[in-house]
């Protein structure tokens, strides 16, 4: 783990190494994300961005010492990318960058977040593919020999994106049905509902659900307090059946949008 004080400490050193290298210069846009920009006191690796104006191959070689600085250091591979790859990026991974959008700090150049908008189509087709894998592979340890143990670990696992995930199936809700929730979510502006529903708490995130959508979650939602808030559940097989079912609905509702 990464106390914030060294993680200050180590993002001032890397932006001290851009400039002294040269390579400030051809950086568009920094910036840290995800858990990195958290009110937490550590937090596992150090999340990083980094877009350049262009990037040729024979100048890879000069960013070596700093992307290691940061691997070694971060204890995670930055995102690296040109400025065309950011902007042609947002239909491929939708969910990725609406995380990112919301939860990220600038360090250095124009914030691009700015420029950018996801498209609900896009996020649905990509949160669909997410929750369906997830399904498959809840059935597949129901399927296999397995222990609570095995249970308890693989749901963890998959509750890992899960408020993310559940945030995107609203914004989704919202975007078919805006009138319907144009009190709750701002003037109808896509941007203002997605700071919204991203600023929303996990307890606010299942209510939502359940009394807009009818989409009851209590016991993946007892799983996420276990994981998250160590509230104790008892994950045996009728449970995790439960939690099958109730990950079903989430497959079923985004199938119908």
């Amino acid at each position: 783990m990464i106390s914030k004080e060294k993680t200050n400490v180590y993002l001032s050193v890397i932006m001290d190494k851009l400039e002294q290298k040269g390579l400030l210069s051809d950086c568009s846009f920094i910036f840290t994300y995800g858990s990195t920009t958290s009110d937490v006191k550590y937090i596992a690796n150090i999340n990083i961005g980094i877009v350049t104006n262009e990037l040729k191959i024979h100048s890879m070689k000069k960013w070596k010492p700093v992307i290691n600085y940061i691997l070694r250091k971060g204890k995670s591979m930055p995102l690296f990318l040109t400025e065309k790859e950011f902007l042609n990026s947002i239909d491929a991974f939708p969910l990725e960058f609406m995380d990112m959008k919301q939860r990220h700090f600038k360090l250095y150049g124009r914030d691009m977040f700015d420029e950018i908008d996801i498209d609900p189509l896009t996020l649905r087709t990509e949160l669909e593919s997410e929750l369906r894998a997830k399904l498959v592979r809840l059935r597949e340890i129901y399927f296999a020999p397995h222990t609570r143990s095995l249970i308890r670990n693989i749901v963890f696992k998959t509750l890992s994106s899960l408020n993310l995930l559940l945030k995107a199936v609203i914004f989704v809700e919202y975007s078919s049905h805006k009138e319907k929730y144009i009190n709750l979510f701002g003037t109808g502006s896509d941007k203002e509902a997605l700071t919204a529903i991203s600023s929303l708490p996990a307890e606010k995130v299942f209510e939502f659900l359940s009394l807009h959508m009818n989409l009851a979650l209590g016991h993946i939602k007892s799983a996420y307090d276990y994981k998250y808030s160590n509230i104790k559940f008892d994950m045996d097989d009728k449970t995790f059946l439960e939690i099958i079912r109730e990950w079903f609905l989430l497959v079923n509702y985004i199938d119908g949008v």
